[in-house]
């Protein structure tokens, strides 16, 4: 079973870099899976997902991956290493999950050492 708290409260989650496979829960149909917020580590790579989840930007506008994409984005990291000219990319994870939806997964590539 994945824990996913546990997972990204690991210590060896904020120090190395990381590729995950996030199978999200359907019964938080609805809900944010992850609140606000802006990642830890230098850059963010956003590799494929089996549908829309991810939620960017202060307007939290849905990001729909088109085929054979990936979304790159600056997390905490960039930020304070450019001085803020990269900012770090706010964004939320929602499942929005019906009775005839698989639960949705993403892959993402975390880039802490650069």
């Amino acid at each position: 079973e994945y824990d996913f708290l546990a997972r990204v409260t690991d210590e060896r989650a904020r120090v190395q870099n990381i590729l995950r496979l996030v199978l999200y829960d359907p019964c938080t149909s609805g809900l944010d899976i992850a609140q606000s917020h802006t990642d830890k580590n230098f850059i963010t790579l956003h590799i494929a997902e089996s549908r829309p989840g991810l939620y960017c930007g202060e307007e939290k506008k849905p990001y729909v991956s088109p085929d054979n994409t990936a979304l790159i984005f600056p997390s905490d990291r960039a930020a304070v290493l450019t001085e803020g000219a990269l900012p770090a990319l706010s964004h939320v994870a929602r499942e929005d999950h019906d009775a005839t939806d698989e639960p949705r997964w993403a892959v993402i590539f975390f880039l802490y050492e650069i």
